[in-house]
């Protein structure tokens, strides 16, 4: 009885530290006269227990059903057609326009979306290798190889002893399409 007070308490109290930084902006801390009085508040909140955001989960929940991000996230040929505009957040190249060319490299959607290594399970290390030359005589190549997936930009050169060999995506700026 007296440990379900105890936790009855400790959850209210808790509630009660929540609502209190749920509003709070700078302007209504007073920073002369009661700094203690919220490092004690902001104390009390980092002792409570974990508590999911039921709004964050509602929004993404949301998303999901209205923008379907992971089927438009790559380009293939059901979500593509050739001279279809694709636009990017460029102002030098704004938008391109699908030629066959291109097109025919596109994966077939079945075989792309059953292979999403995140719709399955989670990941446990995913390397990120961008083609800025940062990992020129890194000899980072072993690392990246055994992340569990590896994303890559702008199609820059690998090798095995700086930025390793494995390539799970790559992104392409619409600068490199169009020098190609």
């Amino acid at each position: 009885m007296r440990d379900a007070k105890r936790n009855y308490f400790s959850q209210l109290r808790c509630a009660t530290v929540r609502q209190t930084f749920s509003v709070v902006t700078p302007a209504s801390i007073n920073f002369t006269t009661n700094m203690t009085s919220f490092s004690g508040k902001v104390s009390e909140l980092l002792s409570c227990p974990y508590k999911s955001d039921i709004t964050q989960k509602q929004l993404n929940r949301a998303l999901r059903s209205c923008c379907n991000a992971t089927g438009y996230l790559y380009l293939t040929k059901r979500n593509t057609a050739v001279h279809q505009i694709i636009p990017y957040e460029s102002d030098v190249y704004p938008n391109y326009t699908m030629n066959e060319a291109l097109y025919n490299m596109l994966p077939e959607s079945t075989t792309l979306f059953r292979s999403f290594p995140w719709s399955e399970h989670r990941l446990g290390r995913c390397a990120v290798v961008g083609s800025g030359g940062i990992l020129k005589n890194s000899n980072c190549g072993r690392e990246t190889d055994s992340a569990d997936y590896v994303i890559r930009f702008n199609m820059a050169p690998i090798n095995n002893s700086d930025v390793g060999l494995k390539t799970d995506l790559i992104t392409i700026n619409p600068s490199q399409i169009l020098r190609g």
